[in-house]
């Protein structure tokens, strides 16, 4: 164990004996890079503290001890698995599934941890027909207006197109293949296990100081072929209203 990771080890074990006072709390969770081995300059440690069912409050914030910076995340069962339910990324089922048990009073707070496990174990659900028809326009629409704005010269917002058909081929990929989209500093990783070739388009087109139009057209084919091709010139999508 490195000092650094000896130093967060102290500071998580203090914060778990202050913690533990709080009659409230049934269980303490470590999570985030110090469980991952990922400890970088400006880490923190990730603390999950579950609350008893009968609380009606959450709590979040940050403290420091001994020069480690905790933060801290608190809630009660219920307000937990309203969050896995709602997440469409699931750090909450993540930070769970993944985290160290160090404190527990209760078989509530195991269960908690498993249903985490089921979560992240279920894929998302297939993209609809008229949810690939509306990324196809999306994804065409964007590429188009980034067009325009290079025609323009307008740099601002030819720089944050750029970056928002980025994100949306990330997105759009992660959808296709059925797969939750990760952190930035694990993304890379996670996109390259499924395909490498996607992965390192992304950092030849990240990496161009002086780019143009061209540059962006391999992603945005590779994401038109993943969604089955171009859209039509004409077409249109009925459905029944979202009231």
């Amino acid at each position: 164990m490195t000092p650094q990771q000896q130093q967060f080890l102290r500071a998580g074990e203090q914060y778990v004996a202050q913690t533990r006072q709080n009659k409230d709390v049934i269980g303490i969770i470590f999570t985030g890079s110090f469980i991952h081995g990922q400890l970088d300059a400006n880490s923190d440690l990730d603390v999950f503290v579950i609350l008893a069912p009968a609380c009606n409050y959450r709590e979040r914030g940050n403290t420091w001890i001994n020069g480690v910076e905790v933060e801290y995340f608190m809630n009660p069962p219920q307000q937990i698995r309203g969050y896995m339910q709602q997440e469409k990324s699931p750090h909450t089922a993540h930070m769970l599934a993944h985290g160290r048990l160090v404190y527990c009073t209760t078989e509530v707070v195991v269960q908690l941890m498993q249903e985490a496990k089921t979560r992240l174990a279920t894929p998302p659900p297939a993209m609809k027909q008229f949810e690939i028809e509306l990324a196809r326009y999306h994804l065409d629409d964007l590429f188009k207006d980034l067009e325009d704005a290079l025609a323009c010269d307008d740099q601002l917002a030819a720089g944050l197109l750029k970056t928002t058909l980025i994100n949306t081929g990330i997105d759009l990929f992660c959808k296709r293949h059925r797969l939750y989209r990760d952190k930035h500093k694990r993304l890379y990783h996670q996109l390259a296990g499924v395909d490498p070739l996607f992965a390192q388009l992304l950092l030849q087109l990240i990496a161009h100081e002086q780019w143009h139009l061209e540059d962006i057209l391999p992603l945005k084919k590779y994401i038109t072929d993943l969604l089955g091709g171009e859209r039509s010139r004409e077409w249109k999508l009925r459905s029944a209203l979202d009231l």
